[in-house]
């Protein structure tokens, strides 16, 4: 989530009652972080638009209070939003996590900052017509923030120790499913890739990765409706042959 970004910010400048942050001169001195927390929204994804609307006019009243007041309201209001979003999430999750303690619920939305579509951190591909709820299927952090973007993102053997618990145990099933599929795609000498970077660039440096891939997907049949399904579902395979070059021969 973009929002959850400032929340430890401000909930240090609300604990020192520093009003002379930097975050709370940047308010004085105008509305750029508003418009950038919008905006940001707004063009990462066109589902989040309507949000985006809403927050923007949230944020309308800051133009018309007093300057000095506005890290004030700005706070108050960036709380509500944020309170609002894990409101939602929660009821997205299993069922089990709303009347949960308030630290297993704090490890189920953890899933949210791991799991999720990253344009420059492609999963291998997936069959054609295979649907998916997001223009890119989501992938799973190996870890934040280092391992967030780009080819550092995927990592097989990260991927599927953390599966069961960031997909499976919160109800994210699709998305288990698409990152269990996409892997197998990328098999190649028996060995599943623990660098994937999309699949042309994988790399096979580690023999246990297909050991967590195949209990990940013993968890899915356990623990998913119908999860043995799965075990029907075609693979889109990248590398056919032993000398089978990316992009060759894919079946």
């Amino acid at each position: 989530m973009f929002i959850s970004g400032l929340l430890p910010y401000l909930n240090d400048i609300r604990f020192r009652n520093d009003l002379g942050h930097p975050i709370c001169q940047n308010l004085r001195d105008g509305l750029w972080l508003c418009d950038y927390i919008y905006h940001r929204l707004s063009k990462h994804n066109p589902m989040l638009t309507e949000i985006a609307r809403i927050i923007r006019i949230l944020f309308l009243p800051l133009h018309e209070i007093p300057y000095d007041l506005r890290p004030c309201y700005f706070e108050a209001l960036f709380s509500l939003i944020y309170e609002t979003t894990l409101e939602q999430l929660m009821k997205k999750l299993s069922r089990p996590f709303v009347t949960a303690s308030i630290y297993v619920q704090s490890l189920a939305l953890s899933s949210v900052a791991f799991l999720g579509a990253v344009k420059n951190s492609k999963l291998a591909l997936l069959p054609d017509g295979y649907k998916i709820e997001d223009d890119l299927p989501s992938s799973l952090s190996a870890g934040l923030p280092h391992f967030s973007t780009g080819f550092w993102r995927n990592w097989g053997r990260d991927t599927f120790i953390a599966l069961p618990g960031c997909c499976l145990v919160t109800g994210r099933f699709q998305d288990a499913r698409n990152l269990i599929l996409s892997y197998g795609g990328a098999i190649r000498h028996g060995i599943i890739p623990n660098l994937l970077d999309g699949g042309y660039g994988a790399r096979y440096n580690a023999r246990d990765a297909v050991w967590f891939w195949l209990y990940a997907i013993v968890k899915y049949i356990e623990m998913v409706p119908q999860g043995f399904e799965i075990l029907k579902s075609k693979v889109l395979r990248i590398f056919i042959h032993d000398d089978t070059i990316y992009g060759h021969d894919l079946t």
